[in-house]
């Protein structure tokens, strides 16, 4: 029933095995860093979005959708 816990601990772990290194050796964090405003923001909106899309699903049912 609640999946987020686990899907967070597995998308970390693929992150961190597979994406870390390259990250750390491009210094892709340091972009991050520099825009925190803009990374948040584009968070928010993606979250957002996602609740809009819940909100429609349980307004006009997914089969409507289909």
């Amino acid at each position: 029933m609640y999946l987020a816990p686990a899907c967070v601990i597995w998308l970390a772990s693929g992150c961190i095995v597979w994406e870390l290194g390259p990250m750390l050796e491009e210094g892709s964090l340091r972009i991050v860093a520099e825009n925190k405003l803009l990374f948040l923001l584009a968070g928010c909106l993606g979250f957002c979005v996602n609740i809009c899309s819940l909100w429609v699903i349980q307004i006009a049912s997914g089969l409507t959708l289909k």
